[in-house]
């Protein structure tokens, strides 16, 4: 299946399909069949479009094709029927007139389902034989994208609720920023991380801190390595490259149950505050991790958060890897954060790939889409208890708490660094720089609106590049549960409702690998590099 720019030398294959403006003039799809002797007719197939949208969950049309005869080994241009445009159009109409004023203008997909028109002897009629899934700007013309200022998933207050009085407060041991008769939120000057994240009515969102995560349940692939056979072979010096990338990890100091982070001092403390706007103040934070029973820092984070009227709060960190952590040889297992959500957090949406599981290195087979599903549901008992149940390039996530009729939601923001780089953190560390500036920095980021409306999700490792969301994770299992069980009975019994539920979500996540299973096998594009 080849992508759209591609679409015009497919002509010339025997195989592939692509969609583009190649072909007859007009917008189509190429269609190969790779059989060796039967036609599409004798094959029995027959195709089917399946339309959904970035503001509804699961397929909200689909619409039955005429499939062209593909004789064998042989690619033939499609042009896109008229019933599909006219009902690409109304999809797109029906999904904008349910966008509120503020918000990215949705996404509309199309999905061709080539299916078996009958039973055969090695599969029942309805079998899906192949599929792709398409943006629908590659087939129906349609007019550059007029962004409506906010974000729906920020704008958790509306101007009715906003309270009369938003200000911070420096107590010891946390600095708090409040709206009266909306929210609070709070960050611990021990740590120099977010600790509470509270409602106007008392609720709170979290069960932990939000802290930066850099370790991964490993694995079958991750404890591929010389290490797994001879023990030994982990303190042999120039037996990097053949160890695993678990006993990388570790030697390095890197583990489930790392220290707490330790605010740095910075003039005066790891945490400042300043209010930048009448409706904004922004928090700085430095911080040093290093591994549990050790004084010497792995990682170095530097966070800002600026936290708006209403309880939107936009973050940006710079990690640094220091020391041991420098010298990891193949990758970093991830660079995220990670915090515990009350039990009752049970449901999740989100907008990226699924519905089922994918990594980077693992996600040709998990469409662009609006999904929901319970959190159990997103775990993958594999017989060796390891990291699972991720989701690729998500742009948005919504946790909800149906008992009390609250949620927690998490967005990317189109981010380059702005808030870091325009704050400039050293000087605003020593309260100079121009607030102005600093206020204009985060309505623009804060404005910029999400990713939704971004051309559609980039493959493998170009999507960090190309602004192609987080990876996320959700779980009732911690990372330390995780990676001591050795058989799924090892973990937590009893009814996993009433154990909390552990969010990541990741800038950057190392892939499965796969190619061997003896050793580091993860391709160069999906690694991550202890770099800055």
């Amino acid at each position: 299946l080849q992508p759209p720019s591609r679409a015009g030398a497919a002509s010339g294959d025997n195989g592939g399909a692509g969609a583009g403006g190649a072909g007859a003039g007009g917008r189509g799809v190429w269609l190969g069949n790779h059989l060796a002797f039967r036609s599409s007719a004798e094959a029995h197939w027959c195709v089917e479009a399946e339309l959904t949208h970035s503001k509804s969950v699961g397929v909200v049309r689909s619409v039955p094709l005429d499939l062209p005869l593909v004789p064998a080994q042989c690619s033939v241009w499609w042009e896109v029927p008229n019933e599909l445009a006219a009902a690409l159009r109304e999809v797109a109409a029906t999904a904008d007139s349910q966008e509120a004023e503020e918000g990215p203008p949705p996404v509309v997909w199309v999905k061709f389902v080539v299916k078996l028109s009958r039973a055969t002897p090695w599969a029942k009629a309805g079998h899906c034989v192949a599929e792709h899934q398409f943006t629908m700007s590659d087939f129906v013309p349609q007019p550059m994208p007029t962004w409506r200022r906010g974000s729906s998933l920020l704008a958790a207050a509306s101007a009715s609720m906003r309270g009369p009085a938003f200000a911070a407060a420096e107590v010891p041991g946390h600095v708090t920023v409040r709206e009266d008769g909306v929210f609070s939120v709070s960050f611990s000057t021990e740590t120099g991380c977010m600790s509470s994240f509270r409602l106007a009515d008392g609720t709170e969102l979290l069960s932990s801190q939000l802290l930066p995560c850099f370790w991964r349940a490993p694995t079958d692939n991750d404890h591929g390595g010389a290490d797994m056979i001879f023990k030994w072979m982990s303190k042999v010096p120039f037996a990097g490259a053949a160890m695993s990338y678990r006993a990388q990890w570790e030697k390095c100091g890197l583990g489930p149950s790392m220290a707490l982070p330790v605010a740095t001092p910075a003039s005066g403390g790891g945490v400042r505050v300043l209010q930048v706007a009448d409706d904004a103040f922004c928090v700085v934070t430095s911080c040093s991790v290093a591994a549990r029973h050790s004084a010497s820092p792995l990682f170095r984070v530097v966070s800002v958060y600026c936290v708006k009227r209403g309880g939107a709060v936009a973050v940006e960190c710079r990690v640094t890897p220091l020391g041991a952590a420098r010298g990891v040889r193949g990758s970093l297992p991830r660079i995220g954060m990670s915090v515990e959500l009350p039990a009752t957090f049970s449901r999740a949406r989100w907008l990226g790939r699924g519905p089922g599981e994918c990594y980077p290195d693992r996600c040709a087979s998990s469409w662009p889409g609006l999904y929901e599903c319970d959190v159990d549901a997103m775990y993958v008992p594999y017989i060796y208890p390891s990291e699972n149940g991720g989701r690729a390039h998500v742009l948005q996530c919504a946790v909800q708490d149906a008992t009390r009729g609250v949620q927690l939601e998490v967005a990317a923001l189109p981010s380059s660094g702005r808030l870091l780089d325009e704050l400039a953190v050293g000087a605003l560390l020593r309260e100079q720089g121009d607030l102005q500036a600093v206020g204009r920095a985060c309505d623009t980021v804060l404005a910029s609106g999400l990713l939704s409306a971004a051309p559609p999700l980039p493959d493998g490792a170009a999507a960090s590049a190309a602004g192609g969301g987080f990876q996320l994770a959700l779980s009732r299992f911690s990372l330390a549960e995780l990676t001591k069980a050795r058989h799924p009975t090892d973990l937590p019994d009893g009814a996993t409702r009433q154990l909390p539920v552990h969010l990541h979500f990741d800038a950057r996540h190392m892939g499965l690998g796969g190619d061997i299973g003896w050793g580091p096998s993860v391709h160069p594009p999906w690694l991550v590099a202890p770099a800055e």
